[in-house]
Order: structure tokens, then sequence, then C-alpha cells
């Protein structure tokens, strides 16, 4: 009895032992399986000391060397290969490595002989591209770069590229690209014409970020007319829009405003370059904007106070080209903006701010500082013919307990007369 008893414990000890071992375990599952492997690998891509673990799992077999060369050469902004990695590999086994890339940045590349290299290649997960104008100039040198705009391409960066920028250029991108959603062009644009561009935007209404610092040939005839930026404001997912230089009519903001009862819905940034008059029009047509970036193009400052129909601003920074007066009265109505994070008045070599109107009180400067409680950051560079006195910075400390960044009045201070402060006076101050 002990014995059968003892055989059949055994038996069933052993059929345990046996059931185990056949269940497929967790590690084994992520082992197997592409997707899951996918995530490891791609974090290991993300660290540079575990890079080389991937060169080693590639050899494993067929699907870690698929998943593997798919995180070594498709990973992030971070971690993507240097453009020139591709041009060093054989031109057999160039394809199998291109099919994998998902972001190409040939800034500060000087070798033309890269885009010769990767002419014919298929570049179908390609989402982020960047080119700029380090190339051949005037040597002859080919520089094909129609292989990089296919169908998958997300993101599309342009930056002092006149000589190839042009009206084929842009048409090759709208029949390739039907999921683009960022267009950025940088100093460039000098081969383009006002028809080409307006067909573009008329065929890329998907677009979420629009980045244009365009050069032109003839300030006089802008290359961004009224029409084209009544169409680009009705794209529903536009979330940023930057236009730099004297690249819009006059009155295309007012036509905006005129045709479009419900104009750029979903901006949140904007970045505009012009004279005070174009600026005040497109303010009243961004209500729900929460970062606003001017650069002034004139001296004339009579745009502040249309900035208050604004009322969710989280950042506001003003740049002056020209030696700018602002109006006191101006200065202060900037309180209204109550979730107001960052306040900046920049200036660039050729012009500064300056307050005009009576020396700033003590009292108008409470008042001023109690309406941004949230302020982070306030770089306000002014010339002022009387400079706030130390007590200023008391009152500072008072309402803005969250200051991290603070660059007051163009001035030099004289710190040694706050000793006297029982504590710090900005604990989180970072500059």
């Amino acid at each position: 009895m002990l014995e059968m008893q003892s055989g059949e414990m055994t038996k069933t000890y052993y059929k345990s032992r046996k059931n185990k071992y056949n269940k497929t375990s967790a590690a084994s599952q992520v082992l197997g399986s592409p997707e899951l492997l996918g995530l490891v690998f791609e974090k290991l891509a993300k660290r540079r000391r575990y890079r080389s673990c991937l060169v080693n799992a590639a050899r494993v077999n067929s699907l870690w060397f698929e998943v593997a060369i798919s995180a070594l050469w498709g990973g992030c902004h971070q971690t993507a290969r240097p453009v020139y990695a591709l041009a060093s590999v054989a031109r057999a086994r160039r394809q199998l490595y291109a099919s994998n890339l998902r972001y190409l940045n040939f800034h500060g590349n000087k070798d033309a002989t890269v885009h010769a290299l990767n002419d014919g290649l298929s570049f179908h997960r390609l989402k982020e591209l960047t080119l700029n104008n380090y190339g051949p100039s005037g040597d002859g040198q080919r520089c094909p770069t129609s292989q990089y705009i296919q169908r998958a391409l997300e993101s599309i960066k342009i930056s002092s590229w006149n000589e190839h920028l042009d009206d084929a250029f842009l048409a090759n991108v709208v029949q390739s690209c039907p999921n683009l959603r960022t267009v950025d062009f940088d100093h460039t644009g000098k081969r383009l014409s006002a028809k080409s561009l307006s067909d573009f935007f008329s065929a890329t209404q998907n677009l979420t970020d629009i980045s244009l610092n365009l050069d032109v040939n003839d300030e006089d005839l802008p290359l961004i007319n009224a029409d084209m930026l009544l169409h680009i404001s009705t794209f529903n997912g536009l979330e940023k829009l930057s236009i730099e230089n004297r690249i819009v009519e006059a009155d295309a903001f007012d036509k905006v405003r005129s045709v479009n009862s419900r104009p750029f819905p979903a901006l949140r940034q904007l970045r505009l370059c012009s004279r005070s008059s174009v600026i005040s029009s497109a303010a009243c047509l961004v209500a729900g904007l929460r970062e606003l970036t001017i650069t002034l193009l004139e001296a004339e400052v009579s745009f502040i106070s249309n900035l208050l129909a604004i009322p969710a601003l989280v950042k506001l920074e003003m740049c002056a080209t020209a030696d700018s007066l602002v109006k006191k009265e101006d200065f202060l109505a900037l309180r209204s903006f109550h979730n107001l994070e960052e306040l900046r008045f920049g200036d660039q070599s050729s012009g500064s701010w300056s307050l005009g109107g009576e020396p700033l009180m003590e009292s108008e400067f409470v008042h001023f500082c109690s309406g941004l409680p949230l302020l982070k950051i306030f770089s306000v560079g002014m010339k002022m013919e009387v400079y706030p006195p130390m007590s200023f910075f008391p009152v500072l400390a008072e309402h803005w307990k969250s200051l991290e960044f603070l660059d007051l009045f163009f001035t030099t201070h004289d710190l040694q007369q706050l000793a006297y402060m029982p504590a710090p006076m900005f604990p989180n101050l970072l500059w």
C-alpha cells in the first residue's frame, strides 16, 4: 500500500514537473514576440552604454536581427544614426538599413555626395527630414533629395536651401506626403512663387505646425497674400504658426477677420514679425492663444492694448528691431494677463525698449505684480530716465513666489542693500 501510494505520488510529482516546464514563460513570450521585443530593444537603444548589446542581439536569430536593426537605425531624435552612417554601408546592404530610418537630420553635413549615395533608395518609414544648404555651391555635384520625399513623412524642415527649394520641390511634397504635419522653411524660398506656396497650403490642410521665415526677392511683393492666409486660418488642427520677415500683406489679417468668423480655432502658439498695425489685427483673431512672440519692425508701439484680447496667454515675448518707446500705461496694463508665466521684453542689436511717461511708482509696481501671481520668468530690459529703487525687490518676492528667472529693467543692482532680509527672497530662482 505504501509502495503504491509512493508510486502514485512519484508519478504525480513528475507529471506536475513536466507540466511546469511545458508552460510558456512570460520571458519566452517576450523573446519571441516582435512587438514586445521591440519595446525592450528600443529602451536599450536610448542608452549609449547598452547600444552595443543590440549588435550582439542581432546575431541570435532572424527575428532578433530584424528587431535589433529597427531599434538601432530607427531610433528617436537622440539616438538616430548620423546621416553619414548609411553612406558608409556597402551599397548592396544600404537599402536594408534605409528602410528602418525614421529621422534624417542633415544639419551641419557638408558632404553633398551623401545625397547622391542615397539616390534610388526607399525611405518608406521616414517621418522627419531636416535639410540645409551645406551641400554644393556651383561645383557641379549632384544633390538629389527626392528619395526622402515619401508617404510616411510627417515633418520637413529646410533652412538656407534656396538652390533646391523651388516650385517643383513643393509640388513633389504635395503629391507624395499626405501625412505631413510640420513645415519649417527658414532663410529660404527665393525660388518659390506665391502661386506654388498657395497651391502647397491648399493641398496640406492637416498641418499642425507652420513656420515660415522666407527670403523674398522683393519685399513689396509679399509671398503670403490675404487669400492664402484666409485659407490657412481654416485649418482645424493648426496649433503653431510662425511668420517671420515682411512676407504677409498688410491687410491680410483684416481680410481674415471680415470673412472667417472662427479663424485659427486650434492655434496655441504664434510667432509674428511685422509692424504694429499687422500685430494689432492678428491679436483680434487668436483669443485662445497661449504663447505669443512678437518682433516689431518699427519704432511705433501701438499694439499692446490690443493684446488684451488674448486673456489666456501664458507666455508673452516682445523684441524690438528699432528703438521703441512703451507707454507706462500700456506696460502696466499687462497685469491683466493673470495666467502669464513668462514675460520678456527683448532687444536686438538694431533696437531696444524704453519706458515712457512719469517714473514708475512703487504703488503702481505693487499693483502690476499682484496681477501676475503665476509669473516664473521676468526679463524686461528697458531704458528709463529714473530706474526703480531696491525697494522693488521685496515687492517681487512677495507676489512672485515661483520666480525662476529675473532680469530687471536693464540696469545693475546693489544686492547688498537687501542683506537685512530674514530669508531667501526667491527660493526657486535659477538665473
